[in-house]
């Protein structure tokens, strides 16, 4: 048994001191540590899901791309540039950088000027969920339900409650079918694209349905919208 101690203890002190070596790499040359990044990015995330112990550590030292950036992004980079009014730190799942880049859900964030992390390896659907704040700031997917809840409108939270029979019905409905529903007024991304019919395929898993009529300018949806996620 004293000898596992000792062993566990000099694990953990190697373990330390490879940290802090990659910390001082990070720090020293960004353009050497982001070669280091492209083929151990996935093992420090490995590290943050399964290393309690040297989370917050690990936590420095991953990545990500962004919607700022064409190189890679540290939390502290994302958080010390956050906007004043800003409460959280969004990100994106999905199955490569550019579907994720051209996602529709990305629009309202782009229009208010909010940074948003891009994630496309398959292990950040496991990671991502471990990841509840850093440095007191929460983490919130943006493909997830009520994720811009904080960025809500007057005509979002009014919507809600007068239809908030429809949405019960809707999720009954839907129930069945493992889907979460909730209203959103519609932002640009309509307008701009001109979305017309009932029901509109956005992204894997996604839906928005609502309904279009013709103003005397362009066709955009007058009525609230009604998104459909998968859970």
């Amino acid at each position: 048994l004293q000898q596992n101690r000792i062993l566990a203890n000099i694990k953990q002190a190697s373990v330390k001191k490879i940290l802090g070596e990659l910390k001082k790499l990070a720090n020293k040359d960004k353009e050497k540590y982001a070669k280091f990044i492209e083929q151990f990015n996935r093992p420090l995330k490995e590290g943050v899901y399964q290393d309690f112990t040297n989370k917050e550590e690990l936590l420095e030292l991953v990545r990500f791309k962004s919607t700022k950036t064409d190189g890679w992004v540290s939390l502290k980079e994302y958080k010390d540039r956050m906007q004043k009014d800003q409460k959280t730190i969004y990100y994106i799942v999905g199955e490569d950088e550019e579907t994720i880049k051209n996602s529709p859900l990305l629009e309202v964030y782009k229009e208010k000027d909010i940074e948003v992390l891009l994630l496309s390896d398959e292990i950040d659907e496991i990671v991502m969920p471990t990841i509840t704040q850093y440095k007191e700031t929460p983490l919130k997917a943006i493909n997830k339900s009520g994720a811009d809840e904080d960025l809500d409108t007057k005509e979002d939270k009014d919507a809600q409650k007068e239809f908030k029979d429809v949405l019960k019905k809707m999720k009954e409905i839907l129930k069945e079918a493992d889907r979460e529903v909730w209203l959103k007024w519609p932002n640009d991304l309509y307008r701009k694209k001109k979305i017309g019919g009932v029901i509109t395929r956005l992204a894997k898993g996604f839906f928005v349905v609502g309904i279009g009529i013709n103003t005397k300018k362009i066709k955009i949806f007058t009525m609230p919208l009604i998104s459909v996620f998968r859970r």
